[in-house]
């Protein structure tokens, strides 16, 4: 490899990315450029790291088979069953699957370019 190439491949970064969240759900055929930006990395194993963490999170939310979710994910320590707000039992569901649909992405794909 000349060394032009493997300084512009060393340039590329990595995105952790979810799937629009919407009142009625998630959006898995939204083009990139509108999916969540949730953190950014340099190298495609420490995303590919983070995610599968993200991944994790999202099943245990969904599941609610964890009673401390909180250090999971980051919530208060409450499982899907005891929210008592149906609107706000929802948007944990769908965070759920936004999360299980997380993706690593390179900065420099062209899908991130909004059209």
């Amino acid at each position: 490899m000349k060394p032009r190439h493997a300084a512009a491949l060393a340039l590329v970064g990595w995105y952790l990315m979810v799937p629009p969240l919407f009142k009625k759900g998630i959006d898995l055929n939204a083009p990139p450029s509108q999916w969540e930006h949730r953190q950014a990395f340099d190298t495609a194993d420490r995303c590919e790291s983070t995610k599968d963490d993200l991944v994790r999170c999202g099943e245990i939310l969904n599941n609610a088979m964890v009673g401390n979710v909180k250090q999971a994910c980051g919530f208060e320590g409450k499982t899907r069953h005891e929210i008592r707000d149906r609107d706000q039992e929802e948007i944990v569901v769908q965070m759920a699957f936004q999360f299980m649909e997380a993706r690593c992405i390179a900065t420099d794909d062209p899908g991130l370019k909004a059209n």
